[in-house]
């Protein structure tokens, strides 16, 4: 699932990047949507 080093990626399809681009995208985005909003809700208050 985790992107190889770069030296091992030529034989990974254009498609499979950008998949795991979006799965990697999914995992560090979401904590940080809710850190995010976290931190957004504590400021209101």
């Amino acid at each position: 699932m985790f992107a190889p080093p770069l030296g091992e990626s030529k034989g990974v399809s254009t498609g499979e990047r950008i998949y795991d681009g979006f799965i990697v995208a999914g995992i560090v985005g979401v904590p940080l949507g809710v850190i995010g909003a976290m931190i957004g809700d504590a400021s209101k208050k």
